[in-house]
């Protein structure tokens, strides 16, 4: 699973993401928005054993993000 092409397919569902949308507080529309993501990355996609790490992939991903994002922030401030 390439992190780019998981990018790219999370991108097509801001309900997974942008916190601004009321969506995005709805789990049942993120929950449908997660078959979609998988078939994006995975062609075959049902017959894998994977879905579960997809969910934890990018979960990995905006973890990082924001632990980088606020370091850099607190760095900036403090100088």
């Amino acid at each position: 699973m390439g992190l780019e092409e998981l990018i790219h397919a999370v991108e097509k569902h801001p309900e997974v993401y942008d916190s601004s949308l009321s969506s995005y507080h709805d789990r049942y529309k993120c929950k449908l928005a997660w078959p979609d993501i998988c078939r994006d990355v995975f062609m075959d996609w049902e017959s894998l054993t994977e879905k579960k790490e997809i969910q934890t992939r990018w979960r990995s991903i905006c973890d990082r993000f924001q632990k980088d994002f606020q370091a850099f922030n607190s760095s900036k401030s403090g100088s």
